[in-house]
């Protein structure tokens, strides 16, 4: 299975496995539920324990986090 980045929707939440191939030809991910544009970011993304389980207990990857 290729390389994915896992993205979640900022509008309705969900995750969406997006391949990086298609991120590096250039192409713009979509929810696969809502449809709506999904946000890349090469940076990493600041939890705060209102965001905690949306962005980590929900994710079926390992996530690395940096107190």
């Amino acid at each position: 299975m290729p390389e994915a980045q896992i993205i979640q929707c900022a509008v309705c939440g969900a995750t969406n496995r997006v391949p990086l191939e298609k991120i590096e030809q250039g192409l713009a991910p979509v929810c696969g539920r809502g449809k709506n544009a999904l946000p890349i970011s090469i940076h990493p993304i600041r939890v705060t324990d209102a965001t905690f389980s949306a962005h980590v207990e929900r994710l079926p990857v390992p996530v690395l986090l940096d107190l």
